[in-house]
């Protein structure tokens, strides 16, 4: 799409461009329908694995809230499907595409190691926090970001008696005796 200039509009007129365009939005779906025998991309954007997020967010979305269940009901391609999602709320709409701990289509795996009793809640910064200085200072913003996913998720999960007793580090840092 570099030669079309099309990433360089304003996205309001990018996605009125891929809606009104019938030649782009053709060019666009052949495009993508490629990328079905590209490993590295499927593993990302699978079809069957990429779901409408939804407003509130649904982490735990059944097969037929995924791209390739919606396409099955509306009775229309995947492809098709999937851009009509990315340009649905004006191009705002989100998927999530899970790749760790959904491949059952539930978060089990998940809650398996949040209860478990060597778990320790990384931030999710790739190892960010460990090369910080000792300082008193709170983690990092990021951090938040995936505790607070993690705990609306885990809401809805009774938690064990023994995590009132135990409450999880507040950082691999601590844990690991990196951090003071």
């Amino acid at each position: 799409m570099g030669q079309s200039g099309l990433g360089l509009l304003p996205w309001e007129e990018q996605v009125a461009r891929i809606g009104g365009d019938v030649s782009l939005r053709e060019r666009l779906l052949t495009e993508a329908g490629a990328l079905q025998e590209d490993p590295v991309v499927m593993g990302f954007m699978a079809p069957e694995r990429s779901y409408l997020l939804g407003d509130p967010p649904d982490y735990e979305p059944s097969g037929a809230a995924s791209v390739t269940g919606i396409a099955a009901a509306r009775g229309a391609g995947v492809w098709e499907t999937f851009l009509d999602l990315l340009l649905a709320d004006g191009g705002r709409e989100l998927l999530n595409s899970p790749v760790l701990n959904y491949s059952d289509g539930n978060l089990d795996a998940t809650r398996e190691m949040l209860v478990h009793l060597t778990y320790v809640f990384g931030p999710g910064d790739g190892g960010a926090t460990l090369a910080r200085p000792a300082t008193r200072r709170p983690p990092p913003s990021c951090s938040a970001i995936g505790r607070g996913t993690a705990g609306r998720v885990a809401s809805r999960w009774r938690r064990p008696c023994g995590w009132r007793h135990r409450p999880p580090p507040t950082s691999t840092g601590w844990a690991t005796g990196a951090a003071s």
